[in-house]
């Protein structure tokens, strides 16, 4: 049953895309906002670690 995990995900795919909430085509892969995203991330983690810290 190795399969079952792509049969899974190709499922969710195709109806997300025939909802419209894929694009299809080119996909973006710009490092502006992947390292925009990363540090959101690292500072949200920060801002938790401070508010457990606090407690």
């Amino acid at each position: 049953m190795p399969d079952a995990g792509g049969r899974v995900l190709g499922g969710i795919l195709a109806a997300a895309e025939g909802k419209g909430l894929l694009k299809t085509g080119r996909a973006r892969s710009d490092s502006t906002y992947v390292l925009s995203a990363a540090r959101d991330l690292s500072w949200l983690e920060m801002v938790a670690k401070t508010l457990r810290a606090t407690r």
